[in-house]
């Protein structure tokens, strides 16, 4: 981190070991390795560092192992969080299959025991009168381009299926490298994607990021056997699906077809979700379509 940010940081909290950088966001060493320092940038900067503070509170006090925020602050073009260190013991990167989907269906235990909260949308605290369904949360998380294609209606209407259900708290972004291992507690992290929304969210975000990285790293063949735990329904899993491609190249969206997203929505059982959804991510992958 260079300029004036990074002088002011350094300045407040001595010197700082790069850890990860995304787009929206960048994670440092800090405090001499007892903590961690994430800096949120560019879109919305304080409702970001808010939403991620505001679920690491409430997980903490509903037993969830996460890093605790030590301080936290804003200036003109970013925000921050100073947040305890995990000390990873366990190497990263193996956690396996079944290990991952039972910390998953652990984790979203927890979530869904807490009562409900009044409505759906982002962040886990609604602000006054922002009633939205479950259906609308999912929704407004695609552009506008995603609403003039052909099959919009299709997705669009299976959703709605979704707003007879309570919404629950979700973690919104689950996958394995959000699961850290200090040898003898596993500490969940990253709850910038924090939310409220129907429960097979968290369950389709977890299915999702393991078929798209085997996908990736060209697996011939993966475990039905673990993925398949997950309670991964279909239009979820097509609205996954759509999120991720309209997050990529502009023209990315034109691989969806109608016949290949209803189908991913009828599926009739999750192995058959993830054949069909494993179908679509290789069709994205042989087009070029960055992970």
């Amino acid at each position: 981190m260079t300029g004036a940010v990074g002088e002011a940081l350094r300045g407040r909290f001595g010197p700082l070991v790069p850890m990860h950088d995304k787009p929206l966001s960048t994670m440092w060493g800090a405090c001499g390795g007892e903590a961690v320092l994430k800096v949120y940038r560019r879109i919305a900067p304080a409702e970001r560092r808010d939403r991620e503070a505001q679920a690491l509170a409430l997980a903490r006090g509903w037993g969830v192992p996460a890093p605790a925020v030590r301080e936290s602050g804003s200036e003109e073009d970013y925000s921050w969080l100073l947040l305890d260190a995990v000390a990873i013991t366990a190497p990263q990167g193996t956690d396996t299959l079944r290990a991952f989907v039972q910390r998953t269906l652990a984790l979203t235990v927890v979530l869904q025991q807490r009562p409900a909260p009044a409505c759906a949308g982002p962040g886990w605290l609604s602000p006054e009168g922002s009633g939205q369904s479950n259906s609308d949360a999912l929704l407004d998380q695609l552009s506008a381009r995603c609403a003039g294609q052909a099959w919009w209606d299709r997705l669009s209407g299976s959703l709605a299926g979704l707003d007879d259900e309570p919404p629950v708290y979700l973690h919104g972004d689950i996958k394995p490298e959000h699961f850290l291992d200090d040898g003898h507690t596993v500490h969940v992290v990253d709850w910038e994607a924090a939310a409220r929304g129907p429960a097979a969210c968290d369950a389709a975000d977890a299915a999702f990021h393991l078929v798209r990285d085997l996908v990736y790293v060209g697996t011939p063949a993966w475990p039905l056997d673990s993925v398949g735990r997950l309670p991964v329904t279909g239009p979820v899993a097509a609205w996954r699906f759509v999120r991720w491609l309209d997050r990529r190249r502009p023209d990315d969206l034109a691989l969806v077809t109608t016949a290949d997203l209803t189908g991913l929505i009828g599926a009739c059982d999750t192995p058959d979700v993830l054949r069909r959804l494993a179908r679509l991510i290789t069709v994205a992958r042989t087009a070029g379509v960055p992970r």
